[in-house]
């Protein structure tokens, strides 16, 4: 393991902690701490456009507001968020949207779910205390690289959306952030791929020629399978890049990107079956 990486471990370490003992203080005052938090939101929502032209008001409870607002689904803000994404402009909550990111189901189209700095700064503080416990739980997650990722944006997708949307770094605060991306097994760069294989793929090289990868967060479990079942597919391919440290055919569309090179991977990725056996995941 690199100088950098050992020293990023170190240093985040020491910058997650006290959001960790944070959290651990208020564990027994859960439904005072969630009030506090409804409360700064309604307050910011009572501020928007849209939240006046709703009624929403700061000073509602908890109770209050479940009688006042009906369950609502996306559709109920489509073309708001739709309003916002065009004008440039926070129409739902009063705080900046710093982007919008694509999420699917299975029996529903595109939604833009707008990320706030309101929303980005609470998953910073609870991304904060869930890595701070991991490393006091597992100490050993100190001694390897990491990987953190969404799932890829659609090639037909790409186009309107920004790399970092692939990025969960992105979701911390900026300090958090640099000496995070110090223990990352993957470049951040892997996102400006031409289309979602050629990033895919080239995620599954770096993954595979590293021998210090100690840790995987992915949000969907689904892309985590779809790794493995990619990288055996694509078995060959990856054994002759890894070997030559060459991206071959797909060279033009790797944005610049520098391709890891391992022959021990490539061996390995050369004498394997493809089975997704139980001694694989």
């Amino acid at each position: 393991m690199g100088v950098g990486t050992t020293l990023g471990h170190h240093l985040l370490r020491l910058l997650v902690a006290p959001g960790r003992r944070r959290f651990e203080q208020h564990l027994g005052e859960l439904e005072s701490v969630q009030r506090a938090r409804l409360a700064r939101w309604l307050s910011a929502v009572s501020r928007s456009p849209e939240g006046q032209r709703r009624g929403i008001r700061a000073d509602w409870s908890w109770e209050e507001f479940v009688r006042q607002v009906p369950v609502s689904t996306y559709p109920d803000y489509a073309e708001v968020i739709t309003a916002q994404r065009t004008r440039k402009q926070s129409l739902l909550i009063d705080s900046p949207v710093m982007r919008y990111q694509p999420t699917s189901g299975s029996t529903s189209g595109v939604k833009w779910v707008p990320y706030t700095k309101m929303f980005l700064d609470e998953l910073d503080q609870v991304i904060t205390a869930w890595v701070g416990d991991l490393y006091r739980q597992f100490p050993g997650q100190g001694d390897g690289t990491h990987y953190w990722s969404l799932s890829w944006i659609p090639t037909e997708m790409r186009s309107q959306t920004a790399g970092d949307i692939n990025d969960d770094m992105k979701m911390l605060s900026w300090g958090k952030r640099l000496l995070a991306y110090l223990t990352q097994a993957a470049p951040q760069d892997i996102a400006l791929a031409e289309t979602s294989d050629d990033s895919l793929f080239a995620t599954i090289a770096y993954l595979a020629a590293d021998e210090n990868l100690g840790f995987i967060s992915v949000w969907s479990p689904t892309f985590g399978l779809g790794l493995l079942e990619q990288m055996a597919t694509w078995r060959q391919e990856l054994a002759a890049t890894l070997s030559t440290g060459r991206w071959g055919d797909r060279q033009a569309r790797m944005a610049g990107l520098p391709c890891p090179q391992s022959h021990r991977a490539a061996q390995l990725l050369l004498h394997w079956d493809g089975q997704l056996t139980e001694s694989l995941l």
